[in-house]
């Protein structure tokens, strides 16, 4: 089979650009809705097109002009549209004042702003409004290598992904990893067979779908119509924050018809890969597709198949993030 050894082009879903190193360094002149300025604090959000990452700084005593020093990371999707979202709260709660802390201000800094108008790596001063004072930060960003292109096209061909992950990322020494992650999984859902080429009742061939999931963490092919031998070559990644841990769950599904019923896909078959598995990423490799009550161990086959049995090829590799 051609498709075993030859990546031509897959689409790509869900890819990370680079991680973003941010340093709250402090701010000055912060004026509160009441009287002072009682224990201020700061929410840092990453805003993408995938969702939203959300830090929080600690509370300093009573000061106006707090100094904080203290760094995060985020993960950094598409460099022309992430935005970085920038609040200063003053601690009422804690202080048994209000039910809610009253926000002295706050600042949107899209990531193409920062990269035109800053040199990484120095202090930026931020506004957080009219009299409402300033924040300073230091920024550095390590984009993932990536050939020519910074932001991941829609299509990307195997030698530009090889180029872009090896088994590791390396990271500069003063950019810091993001807490609890260890790296990324990267998953080719290649092609499915000896799967039915039709459901119960229906003469026209079945669509089916693949749907891959980590924790929260989830992603879903295209429905895929070909007579029991879909084609979906697609690519995704997902965030690792334990090889030991995490489980990557794969579920063939069957499209509901007007027979089954809008709402209901119909299960076909599962896998469940344990990511501290020895020789997870011995490249494309055909899985049987397993049943509710099936025992697990014997599901991993070689990187040949004739078996009518339904089988699932997938292309799994693990990218750890280091220090290089």
């Amino acid at each position: 089979m051609a498709l075993v050894g030859e990546w031509k082009s897959i689409t790509v879903r869900r890819v990370f650009s680079g991680l973003l190193s941010v340093v709250l360094n402090k701010a000055t002149g912060l004026k509160g809705k009441m009287l002072g300025t009682r224990d201020p604090y700061a929410i840092l959000r990453m805003r993408s097109v995938s969702g939203v990452d959300t830090w929080k700084s600690s509370a300093k005593s009573n000061t106006r002009n707090p100094t904080w020093d203290e760094q995060t990371t985020f993960l950094v999707q598409d460099l022309e549209r992430d935005v970085l979202e920038i609040r200063i709260f003053q601690n009422d709660v804690a202080q048994r004042l209000f039910v809610t802390d009253d926000e002295i201000g706050t600042s949107i800094l899209p990531l193409r702003m920062l990269i035109d108008k800053q040199p990484w790596g120095t202090q930026y001063n931020v506004s957080l409004g009219t009299g409402q004072g300033s924040a300073v930060l230091t920024f550095r960003l390590h984009i993932f290598d990536y050939p020519d292109n910074p932001s991941p096209p829609l299509v990307t061909p195997l030698e530009m992904l090889e180029k872009r992950f090896g088994n590791e990322i390396l990271l500069p020494d003063n950019i810091v990893p993001p807490c609890n992650i260890i790296g990324f999984l990267q998953v080719r859902v290649i092609r499915g067979q000896g799967l039915p080429w039709c459901g119960p009742g229906q003469s026209s061939p079945a669509q089916y779908k693949v749907v891959l999931d980590i924790g929260r963490q989830k992603f879903a092919t295209r429905p895929y119509r070909w007579l029991g031998c879909p084609v979906w070559e697609e690519y995704t990644e997902f965030i690792i924050s334990s090889a030991e841990k995490d489980t990557l769950s794969v579920d063939v599904v069957r499209q509901p018809t007007a027979v089954t019923g809008p709402d209901s896909d119909i299960p076909v078959g599962f896998v469940q890969l344990q990511l501290s598995t020895p020789n997870l990423d011995s490249g494309p490799t055909w899985f049987n597709l397993l049943q509710k009550g099936s025992v697990s161990n014997a599901q991993r086959l070689s990187h040949d198949s004739s078996a009518v049995t339904p089988q699932i090829m997938l292309d799994v590799r693990l990218a750890r993030l280091a220090h290089g």
